[in-house]
């Protein structure tokens, strides 16, 4: 279940066009509601649904910002085993990319103290494009909600953070699992 769960939001990162950024990030008040089989939430109205499954009890959103970052949004069944400094590690390894033009270097990851409940997890790492770096960030948060573990990322230049706290803490403390 891991490794299907980290697979699909490897191919959904990898996706993301995190290099052509306009627009704000959300600093808008404006809200958006979003549900899905037993997941609800409410976000910024700004960030797009990219894309969303739904294989109950498995869920996943992706957002887009108005700048092109990437927030993912994973619910699956608890792995009690893994730890989120271990699964956030395992998700760069595997997003790494290394080709012609584009390579990412190694992430610096730092637990942080709890925000609202959430574990946390930041990571910092640089994307090159024909040799200029970009500083990059994911910030990992994960909580058991209904007895279902619910993971969220998201990924952006780490200069650039404009309304993406407000929006995470929006999706945080409205995030919902329905009884079944």
């Amino acid at each position: 279940m891991i490794k299907r769960r980290l697979f699909i939001l490897i191919l959904i990162a990898a996706a993301v066009p995190f290099l052509s950024h306009c627009g704000d990030s959300g600093n808008n008040h404006s809200t958006t509601d979003r549900s899905l089989g037993r997941a609800s939430f409410t976000h910024p109205e700004g960030w797009e649904i990219t894309s969303e499954t739904d294989i109950d009890p498995f869920y996943q959103f992706m957002l887009q910002t108005q700048r092109d970052d990437a927030c993912l949004i994973s619910v699956d069944e608890p792995d009690a085993a893994e730890d989120l400094m271990d699964a956030a590690k395992e998700f760069a390894s595997a997003a790494q990319v290394d080709v012609a033009m584009l390579s990412s270097g190694d992430s610096n990851f730092v637990r942080l103290d709890p925000v609202d409940g959430w574990e946390s997890v930041r990571e910092e790492f640089v994307i090159k494009v024909l040799g200029l770096g970009t500083p990059m960030r994911r910030d990992h948060y994960r909580k058991v909600l209904n007895g279902l573990e619910v993971t969220i990322m998201l990924q952006s230049e780490a200069d650039v953070r404009e309304g993406h706290e407000r929006g995470l803490k929006l999706i945080r403390n409205s995030f919902k699992i329905t009884d079944q």
